[in-house]
């Protein structure tokens, strides 16, 4: 799922009475199927009394239904079949602080994306507008490169599952199913520095081993201990490389 959830606050100077959801609150919800990176921002135009939050948690989990642990990525072993999702800042803080400038890498961003999509998540990424309404530098560019990175790679991303297969050493995983056969996207962090990523437990004979950054394909094998792949010295994408695994 992806929710674009923007939440303009237009409050009078006047007070209202905390009793009645205010007017001046709108919400914007917009919905795609089958996907999982989330956007969220909150954008402050006036004096905001912490009485109207209440209103707009309501109103939040009444249409998401999801857990939303806050700054963490939970384990395997917190999940208990719910649907999802990560609730995480860029820097450290939840609107626009001068001083805080604690923030978070675009590298960072694009492997929590990888690692929520391959436990089953979405991720719900907050931006701070700054007093003006306008985004942070900071954040403006690092949403630039997660969208470059997910021109590329987004089909590891959207309409994926969690990954089958046990945690992974070099990176994460999804999988896709179609047509009766099965897809593994492996997204590479840590490329191996001899040229052979191993698949741990992979059993299946795999009918093609392709880089999405340019559709090169790759010699695979099967071993007792998985299915090895076998990789160019130089990893394609500082972030991460992303292999379509397709399973026979």
């Amino acid at each position: 799922m992806f929710i674009l959830f923007g939440c303009i606050f237009k409050i009078p100077p006047s007070s209202m009475p905390l009793n009645h959801p205010p007017e001046y609150i709108k919400y914007h919800l917009l919905y795609r199927r089958q996907c999982r990176f989330c956007l969220g921002f909150f954008n402050y135009l006036s004096n905001i009394s912490v009485g109207y939050s209440k209103y707009l948690g309501s109103a939040y989990l009444y249409v998401c239904n999801t857990k939303t642990p806050e700054q963490k990525i939970p384990t395997l072993a917190e999940l208990d079949g719910k649907d999802w999702e990560t609730c995480m800042t860029m820097n450290g803080t939840w609107g626009y602080r001068t001083s805080d400038n604690n923030w978070k890498t675009a590298q960072t961003l694009i492997h929590n994306l990888c690692d929520i999509a391959s436990i089953g998540g979405n991720y719900l990424l907050n931006v701070g507008p700054k007093p003006d309404g306008t985004f942070p530098e900071q954040s403006v560019e690092a949403l630039k490169e997660i969208g470059n990175w997910m021109k590329v790679n987004g089909e590891a991303i959207y309409a994926t599952k969690a990954c089958p297969i046990a945690p992974l050493a070099w990176g994460r995983c999804t999988k896709k199913e179609t047509n009766g056969s099965a897809i593994l996207y492996l997204s590479v962090f840590n490329w191996p520095t001899d040229g052979k990523l191993l698949v741990p437990g992979l059993k299946n004979e795999i009918i093609s081993a392709i880089l999405l950054a340019d559709g090169s394909v790759w010699k695979t094998e099967n071993t007792a201990e998985g299915v090895v792949i076998n990789l160019p010295a130089k990893a394609p994408d500082v972030n991460a490389s992303v292999i379509k695994l397709q399973l026979k």
